[in-house]
């Protein structure tokens, strides 16, 4: 078995080469399958950490699920959150990659993509949170 990654319609597709026997009287010769790896339907974890590394391109890398990676012209990189709640889109920033790493940018998107599904804006829910950490507590 042999693994070769394919380029062309679908980037960096995964192919997965396998020898089979053919089933008739004879058995020497071989016939040969790919099979091309399964993706996830909504096109999620599109990244890869070696491919967030070299890439230089100014411009929005779509790693799916709306979550971006922002190059700028001088060849800075951060991660970026696209969503639409409540009829509105909203763009904001996870942080540099220096500081949150492609897994932590993942879980941030996963929160943010629930709670914007359930029609709460996760931007406001955190200004929110962190107004009322520090409201003085008054007895």
């Amino acid at each position: 078995m042999t693994r070769k990654i394919a380029w062309g319609k679908r980037w960096g597709t995964s192919v997965i080469v396998i020898e089979l026997p053919r089933i008739r009287s004879d058995a020497s010769s071989t016939e040969t399958l790919a099979l091309m790896a399964k993706h996830d339907p909504q096109g999620i974890h599109r990244l890869s950490a070696a491919a967030v590394k070299y890439l230089t391109a100014p411009g929005w890398h779509a790693d799916g699920g709306g979550l971006y990676l922002e190059v700028d012209q001088s060849g800075r990189k951060r991660w970026a959150m696209r969503l639409t709640v409540n009829s509105k889109r909203r763009d904001f920033g996870l942080g540099p990659i220096h500081k949150v790493s492609l897994a932590d940018a993942r879980q941030r998107a996963a929160e943010y993509r629930s709670k914007a599904y359930r029609g709460v804006d996760p931007v406001a829910d955190k200004r929110r949170a962190k107004a009322e950490a520090h409201l003085p507590m008054l007895f």
